[in-house]
């Protein structure tokens, strides 16, 4: 049964997958099928252009301890986009910031629904020509890319990888190019290479295509799944750290 799916799933987007891309590894999976594709957030969790990841964010606003009745944690200086996280329109576009273009407005029904995972080929940015190759199924609303940072384990590491796989601005193009995509995921902290960050992103952003970003697909074949995703709702806000699963 697996190695059918395998099979027909290749078929599918022709060359998106190489022959053996059924790695033998899989995801840890729940009783109900459901995969969590989201990092853990402590101080060790890695940030951009950070050595040291997040640091010490989390603190005991009351404490048993010191002799209240209760624990109750609050957070300071953590980044509305560490770890996994979605952009809003505000991230890069000053305008939409202003005009309160925040998460707490991005669109639930993209945010959650059928998603196609593609295995992007080794030592390749996700560029147009790429794009073409990996023959993304026609009405494809939401894609997660899967790329050599994954089998890098780049987010798992607390030392920023500015090396990482992502999008081109000529990629960017090409998504916008093909409207039925809406959401595009990827398993590193940023959708735009390090190269480039701003491009991308505000052709992205332009088109008001989300990034989803700081994906863990570790053991995630490629294939169809249901994607659920809820950012926190913070209002106004260029970006908010979620929760992701997929559910098979």
């Amino acid at each position: 049964m697996f190695t059918a799916f395998c099979i027909a799933f290749t078929l599918l987007v022709a060359s998106a997958v190489e022959p053996d891309s059924c790695p033998s590894k899989a995801a840890p999976v729940s009783k109900k099928g459901i995969i969590d594709i989201s990092v853990g957030l402590s101080s060790v969790t890695v940030s951009m252009d950070s050595e040291t990841g997040l640091g010490e964010f989390r603190y005991l606003m009351n404490a048993i301890d010191d002799g209240d009745s209760f624990n109750g944690s609050g957070l300071r200086d953590l980044s509305a986009h560490a770890g996994t996280h979605v952009d809003s329109p505000g991230h890069f576009i000053n305008e939409a910031y202003h005009a309160k273009k925040g998460v707490h407005q991005l669109d639930l029904d993209i945010l959650n629904g059928p998603a196609v995972v593609i295995e992007v080929p080794d030592n390749t940015n996700i560029t147009a020509e790429a794009l073409e190759r990996l023959a993304i199924p026609p009405g494809t609303v939401r894609v997660l890319f899967k790329t050599l940072n994954t089998k890098k384990r780049l987010m798992t590491q607390t030392k920023f990888e500015p090396s990482y796989t992502a999008v081109t601005k000529d990629g960017a193009e090409w998504i916008v190019a093909h409207p039925s995509i809406r959401l595009i995921g990827i398993d590193y902290l940023s959708v735009a290479h390090y190269a480039d960050l701003i491009g991308p992103h505000m052709v992205l952003l332009l088109d008001e295509i989300i990034p989803l970003e700081g994906l863990v697909l570790e053991g995630v074949e490629p294939g169809l799944y249901t994607l659920h995703c809820l950012p926190l709702k913070l209002v106004d806000s260029d970006g908010a750290p979620t929760r992701c699963i997929l559910e098979q």
